[in-house]
């Protein structure tokens, strides 16, 4: 077969297992060294081991020093060893008292058998080596994971932040769109109170005649084309002024004019009614107890606010009632019915004939809420002296006047109330103080405009 080569040797070794250490070290006749790992090292060296080839009288440390090269550990950190004894660098093979098997055996494919290890020093600097290198993988993992969370967080802030700006540009853009529209509002109901207010006076007069009835719908139709506003509408704010100077509330109750009112005006604009009048008992028609035991304006649906359908006879009679007792002219925003029948079942003004459509007002949106949830305490009550009684105003002008609770858009709130004359406390032209559960809300009324307390908390 001839002297053994790296390529001869890696080709027989391509079927043996070991790997080939590298080129022949020193000159020949060469020796093939079959060096086996001394023990299992968890995959860390090849497991067959390597084959060099070394001159027969090369000093077995250059062999050290191509292992070393190979394993990538400094040469002195490897143990070459033979019946469990390191050989000397500075000797060859023989002289380190390894047999060497003879040409024939050679010939066969025999080698010289050693073994290899790491010194224990060695083995520590790996082991620490890898501990670093580990604890450096651990680091890197730690610190990007706090990257990661990092801007994870930062990712939540600036959606939360984007979500914040976008409902903040939201609630802008509604609070612009309802000042819009509540000044196009405006806008339209001064157009429409200064094109009546400009009316001519022959319109707006008109004179006794068998068909006069017919005579002021023609008028009033006409008036509501010129404003631009339906003849319902324009009815609602008219009212009637007598040739005497008397006020005839015939739009709003069942009232028509005398011959001896004629010629009569009709005239817009804030006017004020008889308190306890004809648009009064009108009002209080809707108070009036039925066959249910309930104020004949209450409805089926069950909630405790409900509400008064604009137009209606109700809402017609409740508001203009409150109107005419106002003093100014303002927007009315809605009506709703107070439909507590607990609270009612203790009003022990139910089916009183002489009952009286009040006004009442609060200062805050929580004590309009216990109002309505639990009706007048008079243990809350403050005006007068403790537990002295519910103060109700006989003209919403006076509750107006700053003992109402006004929304920061303005929006006014008043409650209109049914009063008894049982347990009266005080009673004047201007106002009744009565006992517990003498007086209920019946209904809760917001309107907005200019009127004498706007802007006032």
């Amino acid at each position: 077969g001839g002297p053994p080569t790296l390529e001869r040797l890696e080709s027989e070794l391509g079927r043996l297992g070991p790997e080939a250490l590298g080129e022949p070290l020193g000159a020949p006749p060469h020796v093939a060294v079959h060096l086996r790992p001394y023990a299992e090292d968890a995959g860390r060296f090849p497991s067959s081991g390597f084959v060099g080839l070394l001159g027969r009288t090369t000093p077995v440390g250059e062999l050290r020093c191509q292992l070393g090269g190979r394993l990538a550990v400094p040469a002195g950190s490897v143990l070459i060893m033979e019946q469990g004894q390191d050989l000397q660098d500075s000797m060859g093979l023989a002289d380190n008292g390894v047999v060497l098997p003879g040409p024939a055996r050679r010939k066969a494919g025999a080698m010289v058998e050693l073994f290899f290890d790491l010194r224990a020093e060695e083995v520590e600097r790996q082991r620490q080596e890898q501990e670093a290198a580990f604890a450096d993988f651990k680091r890197q993992q730690e610190e990007e994971a706090r990257r990661v969370e990092r801007e994870r967080k930062e990712a939540e802030r600036a959606a939360a932040a984007a979500i914040r700006e976008e409902e903040a540009r939201l609630r802008r853009e509604e609070e612009r769109r309802k000042k819009a529209e509540q000044d196009a509002a405006d806008a339209a109901e001064r157009a429409v109170a200064e094109t009546l207010a400009g009316l001519p006076a022959d319109m707006r007069r008109i004179e006794y005649n068998i068909d006069w009835g017919n005579v002021v719908f023609q008028r009033l139709t006409e008036m509501a084309r010129l404003a631009g506003i339906t003849v319902e509408e324009c009815t609602r704010r008219a009212s009637i002024l007598g040739f005497r100077g008397t006020i005839i509330e015939a739009f709003s109750a069942d009232v028509v004019p005398m011959k001896d009112d004629f010629p009569f005006t009709i005239v817009f604009g804030p006017i004020r009614v008889q308190v306890k009048g004809a648009t009064h008992q009108r009002a209080l028609s809707f108070a009036v107890r039925d066959e249910r035991g309930l104020p004949r304006c209450w409805a089926e649906d069950g909630h405790v606010l409900s509400d008064v359908e604009p137009g209606s006879e109700e809402f017609v009679a409740v508001t203009t009632y409150f109107l005419g007792t106002l003093g100014w002219l303002p927007r009315i925003c809605g009506l709703q019915r107070v439909q507590n029948k607990e609270v009612y079942s203790r009003f022990l003004g139910r089916g009183e004939h002489d009952l009286t459509i009040m006004f009442h007002g609060c200062k805050s949106a929580e004590n309009e809420r216990n109002i309505i949830d639990k009706g007048f305490l008079v243990s809350h009550c403050v005006s007068g002296g403790p537990k002295y009684g519910t103060w109700n105003a006989y003209a919403s002008a006076y509750s107006d006047s700053g003992f109402i609770y006004i929304e920061p858009s303005q929006i006014r709130h008043i409650f209109v109330v049914v009063a008894s004359h049982q347990t009266v406390v005080l009673n004047n032209d201007t106002m009744r103080v009565v006992g517990q559960d003498c007086v209920y809300p019946l209904w809760l009324l917001t309107y907005t405009g200019g009127g004498p307390q706007a802007g006032r908390r």
